[in-house]
């Protein structure tokens, strides 16, 4: 599963990151542009909660995988008669 929470900062290499370290003038920090800040804040917004999702739905499958006597399959409803197609009767 891909994380989405690095969108605005890129995710640093091992590399980079002992690097780091010895960056003391703080000149390696490196980040993903947008074009403004309105764009770049809906960016990371949606970022957030795309995470959000991905946890929801680990945490459902999890929970149904441990769980799996709550969950039945349930029977196939008839489908719903459709609305508005009674035949008209001519006098």
């Amino acid at each position: 599963m891909r994380s989405h929470t690095f969108y605005l900062f890129g995710m640093p290499s091992v590399l980079t990151s002992i690097g780091s370290i010895m960056n003391l003038g703080g000149t390696g920090l490196y980040c993903n542009m947008a074009p403004n800040g309105a764009i770049a804040d809906e960016m990371a917004i949606r970022a957030d909660w795309m995470t959000v999702g991905n946890d929801m739905r680990a945490a459902i499958s999890q929970f149904r995988s441990e769980h799996p006597d709550l969950f039945v399959e349930q029977p196939k409803a008839a489908p719903a008669k459709p609305v508005g197609t009674k035949k008209l009767r001519r006098r």
